[in-house]
């Protein structure tokens, strides 16, 4: 996988989904390839969107994934995994942690869903 390239890999059990994702997320083509995944979710899911492995993060993409996110909460739950600075600040900046928690662990964020919805997820990540 090259530096610009992004990889996204979702793993899923009933009731909640993991997106992860790793490379570069900087242009509108990744970023509509992220809204295309979520939208596929059914509506009622969970989501846990781990960005732990971006090595690159553009602030534009993150307002998308922050406007994409703020669709998925009407319905369900959704926590972003970030566990870098500079990765971090670019979901504050685009007001993310408005719209979801931002956490560093995925175990962080199971605990996060067990808290806000009583979801226990012992099969996902």
């Amino acid at each position: 996988m090259s530096a610009n390239e992004l990889h996204l890999e979702m793993s899923r059990t009933e009731g909640c989904t993991v997106v992860a994702l790793s490379g570069s997320l900087v242009t509108v083509e990744q970023a509509d390839t992220v809204a295309g995944a979520l939208a596929a979710l059914p509506v009622d899911d969970h989501v846990v969107v781990d960005i732990t492995a971006l090595t690159r993060f553009g602030l534009r993409c993150a307002h998308d994934l922050s406007d994409r996110l703020e669709e998925r909460t009407r319905y369900s739950e959704a926590v972003v995994v970030s566990d870098r600075p500079e990765v971090t600040l670019q979901l504050v900046l685009s007001d993310v942690d408005r719209v979801t928690p931002i956490v560093p662990s995925i175990a962080d964020a199971m605990q996060v869903l067990r808290d806000r919805s009583g979801f226990v997820a012992a099969d996902v990540a």
